[in-house]
């Protein structure tokens, strides 16, 4: 987790998901920078934007109604960088997905728990659920692409 400002919004926790396909703003802090966005925000027009469908949140074979909002300020250390939102239903604050990361040429380090993004150098936490829980981070390389469907064992 890293922690984010989206729009004029402070301390919104960004999940880093290689894994995602698209990043994603929660709905209740997209309705919270609503609240005290001005007229000209890009979050103003929120509820009169066209629905679009994702599939497969959290792993699950499902879909949900998300709107997409363009051009969102997002300040990750001492860049803000303007990208396009999926906003929907999720429990995580913000998931800043490989589409994101890619385009701005963001990586993470988690040998050294670091963010890179250009120069800047950002603090990535851990968050564990309680003191029992631990975490590990393995490497997997194929030799061959091979399609590996959700909940395999």
């Amino acid at each position: 987790m890293v922690n984010t400002q989206v729009s004029s919004t402070n301390n919104v926790k960004a999940l880093l998901d290689t894994g995602a396909q698209t990043s994603i703003l929660n709905k209740q802090v997209a309705e919270k920078i609503l609240q005290n966005c001005r007229s000209h925000d890009v979050f103003s027009q929120m509820h009169t934007l066209p629905k679009v469908k994702i599939n497969g949140l959290s792993g699950q074979k499902c879909s949900v109604e998300a709107v997409v909002v363009k051009n969102v300020p997002i300040t990750l250390g001492s860049k803000i960088l303007h990208y396009n939102l999926h906003v929907c239903d999720m429990t995580n604050d913000l998931i800043l997905g490989a589409d994101f990361m890619l385009y701005f040429g963001i990586y993470p380090d988690l040998k050294n728990m670091m963010l890179y993004v250009n120069e800047d150098h950002i603090p990535i936490h851990v968050v564990k659920k309680d003191s029992t829980e631990t975490y590990s981070i393995s490497r997997v390389t194929v030799q061959t692409q091979k399609v590996i469907p959700p909940h395999t064992v």
